[in-house]
């Protein structure tokens, strides 16, 4: 193939979307290795891709049957009463789009196959780069960014706090895939506030027997740990930020113990709790750490759009050539109560 030579602009546009579609495998998995918790997603198998469907339905882990659920004699009767309980959560589709372009002056200007190609793959880099900072912010919010178009993230399916919110606006408590924990109790992350505030405590949220320090400390996080734990079904990383990342480290003194090599060649510097890795994210908000299951969470997507690269196309009214990249899908939850977050932590 003659790279460096066009017949036609047509010609041009399909060298070009080749050239990308051969580097898509490639380009998701450095997605799915940039972040930690984009990271264990992927390692846990919990990138789900999905046919489609009006929504995103996740059938539910921890549903309460317990009327249908007893011991009997003999020949007792049976209880096979229709229950009401929810049996799914459902979650709307997001969408989220990047674009690769190359204007006519840069084509001009890289004209050789060689220059060609290292704007090409310059382009695909900063395409890259942008989709993993915005992935990886979304999944630290709470899906209400940008008029409720962004995807979920852990301040709405597990929970945090704000000194935004206000009374019941407490998060952890709010409604998630339709379902409202105010009246189905089961469907409940285990919210720690650090400090045990007045609010927190007004509104359910756990503290930790005083209201005398903020500062992290073992106990606290074994707390946090045990309550999201069942059986030997646990928490498998715990995600915070840097500051208290290093506030673990201190904790920790002469016995610091570090992960697995696997992380290190990934690029992630992690601590070890309770034989979990502990990581810091440059988004994880301020004061938090979350304590992280990956059974129960997952990055469902639209197999049909999942950094799905259409064609280049040089609009009429541009000298550029626009390629969009599309992804439909949404961050869900199946069960709340094996996931954790200590908040108000300095």
């Amino acid at each position: 193939m003659a790279f460096g030579y066009k017949d036609t602009d047509a010609n041009w546009s399909d060298i070009l979307t080749t050239t990308f579609a051969k580097v898509t495998p490639q380009f998701i998995d450095q997605v799915f290795q940039a972040r930690p918790l984009a990271y264990f997603l992927a390692r846990a198998g919990q990138v789900i891709q999905i046919d489609g469907g009006a929504r995103i339905q996740e059938a539910l882990i921890g549903a309460d049957n317990s009327t249908n659920t007893a011991t009997y004699s003999g020949v007792d009767a049976i209880s096979n009463t229709p229950q009401e309980e929810v049996s799914s959560a459902i979650y709307e589709w997001k969408q989220l789009a990047s674009t690769v372009s190359i204007s006519g002056i840069e084509e001009a200007q890289n004209s050789g196959e060689a220059a060609f190609l290292d704007l090409l793959n310059t382009k695909i880099e900063v395409a890259r780069e942008s989709v993993v900072q915005k992935m990886n912010e979304m999944f630290y919010e709470d899906g209400t960014g940008n008029s409720n178009k962004d995807f979920n993230g852990l301040w709405n399916l597990v929970g945090g706090y704000d000194a935004a919110d206000t009374g019941s606006e407490a998060r952890g408590y709010s409604t998630v895939g339709g379902i409202d924990p105010a009246n189905n109790t089961w469907w409940r992350s285990q919210i720690h506030d650090a400090g045990q505030t007045a609010e927190a405590i007004t509104n359910g949220v756990a503290g930790f027997g005083h209201t005398d320090t903020t500062t992290l400390d073992r106990q606290k996080m074994t707390n946090v740990f045990n309550d999201c734990s069942v059986g030997g079904d646990t928490p498998q990383f715990i995600l915070t930020t840097q500051s208290l990342h290093e506030d673990y480290e201190s904790l920790l003194q002469g016995n610091v113990r570090h992960m697995d090599a696997s992380l290190a060649d990934a690029g992630f510097q992690a601590l070890e709790f309770k034989g979990r890795p502990v990581l810091f994210d440059e988004d994880c908000p301020s004061g938090h750490m979350y304590f992280i299951n990956p059974k129960y969470l997952r990055l469902k997507v639209h197999r049909d759009r999942f950094f799905k690269a259409g064609p280049f196309i040089q609009p009429v009214d541009k000298d550029t050539r626009t390629m969009k990249m599309l992804t439909y899908g949404n961050l869900t939850i199946n069960s709340r109560r094996h996931q954790g977050v200590i908040y108000g932590l300095t």
